[in-house]
């Protein structure tokens, strides 16, 4: 299943419900992997039932029969008992998807319910509901699973007095000897056919957990093999990043006219910053996913040094900080050779020192507030050391001399380095940094003329934070 997760395209993971991937994670597929004690119960059973069948039949096969035929009698009334219960236990599967994204949006969104007890006293209760929808339902698949459970006891004792009553009176001239045989194997043929009885609710549960596993997995389409989903190693340096006739659309089937961005057109070269303006909802992090590879577009393409390239690939180019954001806690893409000095100066300068460390590949820890996870993030980005940047809105957290030392240091450092630096931003006042500035508006992009030199600011400041770092920074 993860597999098939992480062969997928961003785009197409954004629509899989999150609490269906909880539920199966955390509920159907520990359903499925218990199967195997399910297994180990049934089939020893199930041996030990047929073999004493055929014990029995070569002894008295119309005896045997009469039997046979209370057993199979017994096993369809258990059958159409326990039907009525596997529909619960799927409305139960059900409801606990629905549960688990309400719990997730509880610890996500914690904050915007504590400011109101109307919303958080409100959200209580759909929690509340669908913890007692998923209860009752459980509850009473449990209920017709033990009722079940009940009538196959009941109707064991039903082949006993078969056996004692009923086949003594349709066959007079079985010996006695014969008659105890049956009743003996009987009696030690009620343990297995309990134990496969039991066992049943369980043979239920995981028909419809691996229906639930096999159904997600085949509802995320696989943009890639899930077993050729390689490593890309991108080049260190690139010289142009060319945006050709770049267009995208929302598919939305109840909107008739779906959102659409493009066609853009653009071209950003290497140690080049290009600032993306532009209203709330213009499109900017629409296109920001573009440009990182992790939209498809419906037409165009993007040219790296010429060459077009794939979604995958083009994602390999690029170091981001989205908003909003995720730290993960272990580093997973560090440029080979980093040494630790080179990471311990980057927390200075980003004002984490004392703060956090960062041990071998990982950081001891994400306890940081939103503007200093904004600057681990970043420092990771240059521990990756990819040759593009994008960072969207990444400002918007910082304190104004963190903000000023991020768009007249930090900015024109990375353009010093041969980085190309793509950047969303509100930040008009520093938009004399920037070598180009595309304005976007309802999807559309307008080149905006600079009306500022940058040349006299970069050099000064790509001094000053040169004068920080040593040789093994360079």
């Amino acid at each position: 299943m993860f597999d098939r997760i992480f062969a997928a395209s961003y785009e197409n993971f954004e629509r899989i419900d999150r609490g269906r991937v909880y539920t199966t994670v955390n509920d159907n597929i520990g359903t499925v992997g218990n199967a195997v004690n399910m297994i180990v119960n049934i089939i020893p059973n199930l041996i030990t039932t047929v073999v004493a069948m055929i014990y029995l039949a070569a002894i008295s096969f119309h005896a045997t029969l009469i039997l046979f035929g209370t057993i199979l009698l017994i096993s369809t009334v258990y059958y159409f008992t326990n039907k009525k219960a596997r529909r619960y236990f799927e409305e139960a599967r059900e409801s606990q998807a629905v549960f688990m994204r309400l719990l997730n949006g509880m610890i996500d969104g914690f904050k915007e319910l504590s400011l109101s007890n109307n919303k958080k006293n409100g959200y209580k209760k759909d929690i509340g509901y669908w913890a007692s929808v998923i209860k009752d339902k459980t509850t009473t698949a449990s209920y017709k699973f033990l009722r079940a459970f009940m009538i196959g006891e009941l109707l064991l004792i039903l082949i006993l007095g078969v056996v004692a009553i009923l086949i003594p009176e349709l066959f007079q001239g079985i010996r006695q000897y014969t008659l105890v045989s049956f009743v003996m194997v009987v009696l030690y043929l009620i343990g297995p056919i309990n134990a496969v009885i039991s066992n049943w609710a369980s043979v239920l549960e995981f028909k419809v957990a691996l229906k639930r596993v096999r159904d997600f997995i085949a509802s995320i389409p696989a943009a890639n093999d899930p077993e050729k989903v390689a490593d890309v190693v991108p080049p260190r340096e690139i010289e142009t990043f060319h945006v050709q006739d770049l267009s995208f659309k929302y598919q939305a089937a109840d909107s008739e006219h779906p959102f659409q961005i493009g066609p853009v057109n653009l071209q950003v070269n290497k140690g080049e910053i290009l600032f993306i303006v532009g209203g709330n909802g213009s499109g900017k992090t629409t296109l920001a996913k573009l440009l990182t590879g992790l939209y498809t577009p419906e037409q165009g393409r993007i040219l790296i040094d010429g060459n077009p390239v794939s979604g995958t690939e083009l994602s390999a180019h690029f170091s981001a900080v989205f908003s909003p954001m995720h730290l993960f806690q272990k580093i997973y893409d560090i440029a080979p050779g980093t040494h630790p000095e080179s990471i311990q100066k980057w927390l200075e300068v980003m004002k984490l020192n004392g703060k956090v460390q960062v041990w071998p590949e990982e950081y001891s820890h994400l306890n940081l507030s939103q503007g200093q996870l904004k600057r681990l993030a970043l420092l990771q980005c240059f521990l990756e050391d990819k040759p593009v940047y994008l960072f969207d809105e990444w400002a918007a957290d910082q304190d104004p001399e963190y903000r000023h030392c991020f768009y007249e240091e930090l900015l024109p450092y990375m353009k010093g380095t041969g980085k190309t630096v793509i950047a969303i931003t509100h930040d008009d006042r520093y938009f004399f940094i920037a070598d180009k500035i595309v304005k976007m508006e309802m999807g559309q992009t307008e080149l905006v003329p600079l009306n500022y030199k940058v040349e006299n600011l970069f050099n000064a400041t790509h001094k000053n934070i040169h004068s920080t770092f040593n040789s093994s920074i360079e």
